[in-house]
């Protein structure tokens, strides 16, 4: 979000598209608000997506919430080179089979990072999202994935 002074405060939302890694505006007639032109706009989002890239790692001290309303957002899963999906596995305990217990925990990694993903055949399933050009620190979900994923 930015701020300007002139008297009233503006805001720009940028969107990252999580599977991708790519930073993107959707509201151009807001951003013409705040930015005298569209070279200015390009390098704002230019200078988001490079903190995005070499400062933001999903998964490791920062919060993504996905949703509008606090709903769970969901993903279709789809055939995608640069991209893995790794499933999280809940342990078969006592604890796990409490649903209000799960719940929290699927919670809890929705906000680190986790993503309900919807598959063409099957049922839904919490996952990670993995790029391949860009790996993510997957600690926060090592207890609940395959030990087959890197980890960094």
């Amino acid at each position: 979000m930015v701020s300007i002074d002139n008297g009233r405060d503006e805001s720009i939302f940028l969107t990252v598209n999580v599977e991708e890694g790519k930073v993107f505006l959707e509201d151009y007639a807001q951003a013409r608000k705040i930015f005298t032109n569209d070279e200015e706009i390009a390098l704002f989002i230019q200078q988001a997506q490079e903190k995005f890239n070499n400062e933001l790692d999903m998964g490791k001290g920062t919060s993504f919430i996905y949703g509008w309303g606090g709903c769970m957002a969901s993903l279709n899963e789809y055939e995608n080179p640069n991209i893995e999906y790794i499933p999280i596995i809940f342990p078969d305990t006592e604890k796990f089979r409490i649903s209000n217990y799960k719940k929290k925990v699927e919670r809890s990694l929705v906000e680190k990072g986790a993503i309900v993903i919807v598959p063409q055949k099957g049922t839904k399933y919490l996952a990670v999202i993995q790029r391949k050009n860009k790996k993510r620190n997957l600690q926060p979900f090592s207890r609940y994935i395959s030990q087959n994923a890197s980890c960094k």
